[in-house]
């Protein structure tokens, strides 16, 4: 595991009824913050260059590559 990954955040969002509506949410905050909200499980490549939130449905995923759980936010409930 890279010490890049080790510096990134991670988001885990479950499969909600409404997800997509978190996504758009998420990308709008990650956007207003100076990140880009990345989705790890439909893509793992991505801009080293930007500042970026990764997003999975996986708490175990996020958990694997990212040993700080300090930067690991989980979503729990709907909006």
């Amino acid at each position: 595991m890279s010490a890049d990954m080790n510096a990134r955040n991670w988001i885990v969002l479950p499969q909600l009824p409404n997800r997509q509506d978190w996504i758009a949410r998420l990308s709008e905050a990650a956007t207003a913050a100076g990140y880009v909200l990345h989705d790890w499980d439909e893509n793992q490549a991505f801009d080293d260059a930007a500042p970026v939130l990764l997003l999975t449905a996986s708490a175990d995923e996020a958990r694997s590559r990212q040993p700080d759980v300090s930067r690991i936010a989980a979503v729990l409930d709907a909006l």
